[in-house]
């Protein structure tokens, strides 16, 4: 490397030292000088322009960055351009092998591997070298120019051998633009290759030709190309990733990644749809359900006062109806709810207040409503507790269970239990409602439960109401909280729950640090969460109950009046 930099340098040495060289002897040095090229740095540009049956269009590409001659490799900043869109990022060259920086993920690479070494500098010198009887001479202020003009249409496979490949590949979209050039006759091709007068190396090569399809009314294109060469071999080190490229997969590789996280995006999307679908969360209505909020208006009922709606920070309240709710559930505009006032009544009303009425005089004492169907525990006469879904105006109904006390929707599953054992059942609600037999759903007991996510998170009745979780792809079975639980609701990084060991004070656990924090000492009941706030009854002392909101850490506390 040491010797082959002491000679480039003595060559330029002698090269300065002669003033009087001839056009030959110019061309000549330069060729010797350039045999001995290792690195240089670039800047290209290249701007192209298509027509076709009279539409036009057109883009360009600029490129800056290092190239090591042998073996070749390449680092460089893209800038693509179309109409009056541009977009960049970075493109890497090792041998045959081009990496592209995908443009949603900085971390992936894409890889193409071309058929054919890529011409540079030294390959166009040569060829040029080789008809060196067709070159005209030029002497400019700051360089020699030596150009190569063909006025006649040639093959298009001559461009591969003028042309510096390094920017046929620099974006990934130029790929179909080569095989476009492929069929095309080259006409009015000029090459200019500027040599410096101080140091005999090219400082620039010009190129310009047009190109036309070889079918009639075929696509006609016109490129231009400037690109610039310094710092030869100076270069020390090609800023290329190299553990990056280790892991660069194909294009095709890359579409099947991209859809498979395009997949997981939709999954996820499908699951938040369905839990947005639901005019409620579980956590809420598994607490009583007397607070919802549709994002404007918080809705709530503590006790006899009735069914209020609230503004998000508070100060603005007012009644819509007298009744006390449970259960409340927001689908549109509708609220669907228990009349605990009237014999637990099915029941609905319009978030202005208007239009209450019962649903087929239904009396219930749980509901979860979809955009599609009520689902409720019906309270008969006959103390069975069944199960049934309904259309929201009561026109159709049917059976979904003979026994329930308490029940969840996971998208198209139901979960749920009953009065005569303390088991989990399932059913798939997509199957015919009549001839689906009921399925234990991993032999749990528990009074209260949730799912959130793969993880089914429950009080495990038989560890003392502790609250654990069980994966419900794996089965693998998780204990977290260190006290029992009487009741619980969850974010998405806690768990609230009234502490049974602790006189039925409220506790935070912590799903990441694992940690518990006791938030409010004495009973409390009716954890409710609404956005990133804690709703609950406390009670100080005998007879006397007040509602608060709270922050998630406990520190900013208010009573509501």
């Amino acid at each position: 490397m040491k010797l082959k930099h002491f000679l480039f340098l003595l060559l330029l040495l002698t090269a300065c030292s002669n003033q009087t060289l001839s056009e030959d002897e110019i061309w000549n040095k330069t060729v010797e000088n350039m045999n001995q090229l290792e690195n240089y740095s670039f800047q290209g540009k290249m701007e192209h322009i298509e027509k076709n049956n009279q539409l036009e269009s057109d883009y360009a590409i600029s490129i800056a960055g290092d190239n090591q001659v042998e073996p070749f490799e390449a680092s460089m900043d893209t800038t693509f351009q179309i109409h009056d869109e541009s977009q960049e990022y970075k493109t890497y060259y090792i041998e045959d092998t081009v990496f592209y920086e995908a443009e949603s993920e900085e971390e992936q690479l894409i890889k193409v591997e071309l058929d054919d070494q890529l011409t540079q500098v030294p390959d166009i010198l040569a060829f040029l070298d080789e008809h060196k009887d067709q070159l005209t001479y030029q002497e400019q202020a700051e360089s020699y120019q030596y150009t190569y003009a063909s006025d006649s249409e040639q093959e298009s496979s001559i461009l591969s051998s003028i042309y510096p490949q390094i920017l046929s590949y620099a974006v990934f979209e130029m790929l179909a633009v080569e095989v476009v050039l492929e069929d095309m006759n080259i006409d009015n091709l000029v090459v200019d290759v500027h040599i410096d007068k101080d140091d005999y190396v090219i400082s620039k090569i010009d190129i310009a030709f047009e190109g036309k399809g070889k079918q009639a009314d075929a696509l006609t294109i016109a490129q231009t190309v400037e690109y610039k060469l310094f710092d030869h071999n100076q270069v020390e080190e090609l800023a290329i990733p190299y553990e990056k490229t280790e892991k660069a997969v194909t294009f095709m590789e890359y579409i099947q990644g991209q859809t498979e996280v395009a997949q997981e995006e939709r999954e996820k999307e499908a699951i938040e749809n369905k839990k947005k679908s639901l005019g409620h969360t579980h956590g809420n209505l598994m607490n009583g359900g007397r607070w919802a909020t549709d994002g404007e208006w918080i809705y709530y009922s503590i006790f006899s006062d009735g069914l209020f709606r609230m503004s998000m920070d508070g100060t603005q309240r007012h009644r819509i109806t007298e009744s006390e709710a449970t259960h409340i559930n927001i689908v549109d505009d509708t609220l669907f709810f228990i009349d605990k006032s009237n014999e637990n009544k099915l029941s609905k009303i319009n978030k202005d207040g208007t239009a209450k009425e019962f649903i087929n005089n239904v009396s219930a004492n749980h509901l979860i409503a979809t955009k599609e169907w009520l689902y409720f525990i019906e309270l008969d006469e006959y103390y069975h507790y069944p199960l049934w879904r309904e259309k929201h105006d009561g026109s159709y109904g049917e059976k979904v269970a003979n026994e329930a006390s308490d029940f969840m929707l996971d998208g198209d599953n139901m979960i749920y239990t009953k009065n005569s054992d303390p088991l989990l059942y399932y059913r798939d609600l997509q199957e015919d409602i009549y001839e689906h037999t009921e399925e234990v759903f991993f032999e749990l007991e528990s009074p209260h439960f949730l799912i959130k996510d793969e993880w089914l998170y429950f009080e495990h009745w038989k560890a003392d109401n502790k609250i654990y979780r069980k994966n419900i792809e794996t089965g693998d079975t998780e204990p977290l909280t260190a006290n029992s639980s009487y009741s619980f609701n969850m974010s998405d990084n806690y768990i609230f729950y009234v502490n049974d060991n602790d006189n039925f004070s409220l506790y935070r656990y912590d799903l990441s640090s694992q940690e518990e924090k006791k938030l409010v000492d004495g009973e409390v009941h009716y954890i409710h969460i609404i956005e990133d706030e804690l709703f609950f009854a406390h009670m100080p002392g005998p007879n006397a109950i007040d509602w608060y909101r709270m922050s998630f850490d406990g520190e900013q506390q208010e009573k509501i009046q």
